[in-house]
């Protein structure tokens, strides 16, 4: 039996035709500066969850996450972010700093929970977009940020554990994967497909 492929592809194609115009404010980011930039927009997952895919190289990964955090800078800003760490007036990890700072921009979710469901969002982004379809949003980039559009991630994620046979336990599980002690540490790991699968059994199940 054959599984629809991921479809990471599918929204990061999206993304393109829609990139971020956000209003610019000032956000400050610890150990680095103020910058004007952008609130995390919905189109911002296609690139976070890339930039931690385990089927691409490092320096794609790391392209990927540079990409989420220019879409989310105002001109010139992400120039004196290198300027700034060439000089080492900022520290050397300043762009996922940054990148931090934005995904997390506006929510309570700690970064593994936001990157987390992001992953989520891009593996079976063909059945996110149609479930909002059916709900009436004929544009998912319409809701009004990145954390409204990994609210709708999470929460068929949940309707369908709670459809599953251990539903206590899967939703132990997955809150302890995106709210547990380690979700507030460092940079998650790479995420292969099958590492999805496995995070989010009962919703692979419902997207297949």
């Amino acid at each position: 039996m054959f599984s629809p492929p991921p479809g990471f592809e599918d929204l990061l194609s999206d993304a393109e035709d829609c990139p971020p115009d956000g209003p610019l404010l000032k956000l400050d980011v610890p150990s680095v500066c103020t910058l004007l930039a952008r609130k995390p927009s919905p189109q911002g997952a296609a690139a976070l969850a890339m930039s931690v895919s385990s089927t691409i190289p490092d320096a794609d990964r790391a392209a990927y996450l540079v990409r989420f955090v220019s879409d989310h800078l105002g001109d010139g800003e992400l120039e004196r972010v290198y300027v700034g760490m060439m000089t080492e007036s900022y520290p050397a990890d300043s762009i996922e700093l940054i990148a931090r700072a934005v995904a997390t921009w506006g929510t309570a979710r700690p970064y593994t929970a936001v990157v987390t469901l992001a992953v989520a969002t891009g593996y079976h982004w063909r059945v996110i977009r149609q479930k909002l379809l059916l709900a009436g949003v004929a544009d998912p980039f319409s809701v009004r940020s990145l954390h409204a559009l990994l609210d709708v991630t999470e929460q068929l994620i949940v309707e369908n554990i709670s459809n599953g046979k251990d539903a206590e336990r899967e939703y132990r599980s997955l809150n302890a994967r995106l709210y547990g002690p380690d979700s507030t540490g460092g940079t998650p790991h790479g995420f292969s497909p099958d590492e999805v699968e496995d995070a989010f059994d009962a919703f692979a199940r419902a997207a297949r």
